[in-house]
């Protein structure tokens, strides 16, 4: 999520749902950052998980004769086995 995204969310003063008007609050104001924070740390342990797993790949690479792919599906596999 873009950081203009994330200001949009946190400036919004209603929301409209099936013609409903809802005023948002503080406390659900403070409820949407600290879950849009969950999101954004979840997004970078993604990120480090993904850069181990092509680094460990490629490591297995060099004695496997699968593809580097390949070796990547293999670890993700394992990883949602755990």
């Amino acid at each position: 999520m873009t950081e203009e995204e994330k200001e949009a969310i946190l400036n919004l003063d209603t929301l409209a749902i099936n013609g409903l008007s809802l005023t948002i609050t503080e406390d659900i104001q403070k409820d949407i950052q600290i879950v849009l924070n969950l999101v954004q740390k979840l997004q970078k342990e993604n990120e480090e998980k993904d850069k181990i797993i092509d680094l460990m790949a490629k490591t297995w690479k060099q004695d496997d004769v699968r593809s580097i792919e390949e070796i990547k599906q293999y670890f993700k596999k394992q990883a949602k086995e755990v």
